[in-house]
C-alpha cells in the first residue's frame, strides 16, 4: 500500500484505504497510458513531417515536371516505404494505447464515483466525517484525485 494512504490514520478504516489504493492504482495506469498516447501522437506527427519533407525535396522538386517520373521515383524509393511503415505502426500503437487509456479511465472514474457515493457509509461517525475532508484534500493535492464530486 502507498505510504500516503497508510498515513491517513485511524479515522480511515482498512477497507476504505484499500478502496483509495485501488483508485490510485487505476489513476496511475490511466496517466501512464495517457502519456504513452501523447508520445505516440507526437512521434506520428514527427514521422509524417519527415515523410512530407522527404517527398517535397527529393521527389517533387527534382521530378515535379512529370507525373510519370514522380510516380516512378516514389515507387522506386525504399525510404518512403519505411516511413509509411513507421506511420502505420504508430497509428496501430496509438489506437491500442487509446483503447487502454479509455478502459483505465472508465475503471478509475467508476471507482472514484463509488467512493464519492459511499462516503457517508465509509465515514459514518461524526468525528470520522470531519476527518473525511482531510483525506479528500490529501488525495486532491498530492495525487490529483477529486473525491468531492462525481463529475470530473
Amino acid at each position: 500500500m502507498e505510504k500516503f494512504i497508510q498515513e491517513l490514520g485511524s479515522h480511515t478504516d482498512e477497507p476504505t484505504k484499500i478502496m483509495l489504493q485501488n483508485v490510485y492504482k487505476h489513476k496511475v495506469k490511466f496517466d501512464n497510458y495517457k502519456k504513452k498516447l501523447i508520445f505516440c501522437t507526437w512521434c506520428s506527427l514527427f514521422f509524417f513531417l519527415i515523410l512530407f519533407y522527404y517527398i517535397n525535396y527529393f521527389i517533387l522538386k527534382p521530378y515535379g515536371t512529370s507525373a510519370d517520373l514522380m510516380f516512378s521515383a516514389i515507387i522506386a524509393d525504399g525510404f518512403i516505404y519505411i516511413l509509411i511503415g513507421f506511420l502505420i505502426f504508430l497509428g496501430g500503437l496509438g489506437s491500442h494505447f487509446k483503447k487502454k487509456k479509455e478502459k483505465h479511465e472508465k475503471e478509475y472514474q467508476d471507482l472514484r464515483k463509488e467512493i464519492v457515493q459511499k462516503s457517508h457509509l465509509l465515514w459514518r461517525y461524526p468525528f470520522d466525517w470531519e476527518q473525511r475532508n482531510e483525506v479528500f484534500q490529501k488525495m486532491k493535492m498530492e495525487k490529483d484525485i477529486n473525491l468531492y464530486h462525481e463529475n470530473k
